[in-house]
């Protein structure tokens, strides 16, 4: 509804449709901004668009990508209901976390806002955990892939994980997944986003150090102390549902922690 209202506020439907429909067209992943077309791959390497063409060909409209949003996300249930009835004789406690997972505050806000490469990630982050929680390593590392394809940043809670698990005593898949997230996340930042990069991009070819400039050149400005406190209030939203549940234990919050941070 809000889409079709004229009511999306920012252009970030409108890239991710133009960048998967590209595809069809036989581009990679491009989409228009102001000083010319760039392409996905250049800044936050969605990879999992490219599988998306397909779907986008039989019907291409932005709303199509918003449904398949909405289903996939929901289908992490399954995962979150494997891991509760793991734990929980009672159908009630299992019935409970698989709506924690639903309801979420933050993850509704995502699968309401617009199309995103994190928020298709959820889902397959929610698949590797029920593949880890019965130690099945070798469907965690392909849904753990999987994850990494949606978004570069994704490999910042993939890497924290892989420590959460080596100190839980899951040395090697621990170690396996920090070092293969570390090549990753280099390959990406130093080999991909400059190859798709336009010669006059000087922000995206930086690599790492454009994502730092990004994400943490505010931190001290003027801009960031005036937006303080809402800054804090967000951060309490954010994290107090997940506090509740996580404090039964709280490894298992730092993946989620080293994002919210």
């Amino acid at each position: 509804l809000r889409f079709t209202g004229y009511n999306s506020g920012m252009l970030d439907i409108g890239n991710m449709s133009q960048s998967i429909w590209s595809v069809t067209q036989g581009y990679p992943l491009e989409y228009t901004r102001e000083d010319g077309n760039f392409s996905r791959l250049a800044w936050h390497a969605e990879f999992i668009y490219l599988a998306l063409a397909g779907l986008y060909a039989v019907l291409p409209d932005p709303r199509t990508l918003l449904v398949f949003q909405a289903f996939w996300f929901a289908l992490g249930a399954l995962p979150a209901y494997r891991i509760a009835s793991r734990r929980f004789r009672n159908p009630n406690y299992v019935r409970i976390l698989m709506l924690v997972y639903l309801l979420y505050p933050t993850a509704q806000t995502a699968v309401l806002f617009d199309f995103h490469g994190d928020t298709l990630a959820m889902p397959f982050l929610m698949f590797a955990l029920d593949a880890m929680d019965r130690l099945d390593w070798r469907r965690y590392g392909i849904w753990l892939a999987l994850a990494l394809l949606c978004k570069v940043y994704v490999a910042v809670p993939v890497g924290v994980l892989g420590a959460v698990l080596y100190f839980k005593g899951h040395r090697r898949p621990g170690r396996i997944t920090a070092v293969l997230v570390g090549v990753w996340l280099c390959f990406i930042l130093f080999v991909i986003r400059p190859a798709f990069s336009p010669p006059s991009a000087s922000e995206t070819s930086a690599g790492f150090q454009s994502y730092l400039v990004f994400y943490f050149g505010g931190l001290g400005s003027k801009l960031f102390l005036s937006t303080l406190v809402i800054r804090l209030a967000t951060a309490f939203l954010v994290l107090t549902p997940a506090v509740v549940f996580g404090r039964f234990a709280w490894q298992w919050l730092l993946p989620g922690l080293a994002i919210a941070l």
